[in-house]
């Protein structure tokens, strides 16, 4: 379940900060999540699908 933890994040990658943070829940800064507890980063999920043509390695 920590590879879901990621998508549980609060604040968004670009937004600044002070301090170092990660952005997660404070219940969630130390422990794995649940199954249940990951559900809600669902919606924070995307799939990024990139298609190239024409380019034959050498430039």
């Amino acid at each position: 379940m920590n590879s879901r933890k990621i998508y549980l994040g609060e604040k968004a990658p670009s937004e600044k900060s002070l301090l170092p943070v990660s952005g997660l829940p404070a219940a969630l800064e130390q422990q794995e999540p649940t199954i249940e507890e990951t559900i809600p980063g669902r919606q924070n999920f995307g799939v990024v699908i990139t298609d190239v043509h024409g380019w034959n390695g050498y430039g």
